[in-house]
């Protein structure tokens, strides 16, 4: 199920790109199969100074999750079958390495979190 942590996620979530909701969907289902929390905590967003590379999240391209309530091993699983699912397809390119992902878990500043982002 998907849940949103904040207003401003949920209404903002309405413009993100149809790429990005159909893939959504199919990680919520991947979630709701573990009985894991799928939260959506930002999605259309201006660029972070010191933070944000690009402007994926206000181009609507991108969304962040929580992984609060998940295990290393769910993050891993999550990361892994995901990107199987969906990189090649439609994951945005790397700025370091130039090779396509639809998730990537990191920390850009604001805590850890798994990003899900779409190409141009």
């Amino acid at each position: 199920m998907i849940e949103f942590k904040n207003d401003k996620a949920r209404e903002t979530y309405q413009n993100v790109d149809d790429r990005l909701k159909c893939a959504v969907y199919e990680c919520s289902k991947w979630c709701d199969k573990r009985k894991l929390p799928f939260v959506i905590t930002r999605c259309i967003d201006e660029m972070i100074p010191g933070v944000s590379k690009t402007n994926i999240h206000a181009d609507g391209r991108a969304i962040d999750i929580s992984v609060i309530h998940w295990t290393t091993d769910d993050i891993d699983d999550f990361v892994y079958d995901m990107n199987e699912l969906f990189s090649d397809s439609i994951g945005a390119y790397s700025l370091t390495d130039k090779k396509p992902r639809f998730v990537v878990y990191h920390n850009a500043g604001a805590g850890w979190h798994m990003h899900l982002q779409v190409r141009k």
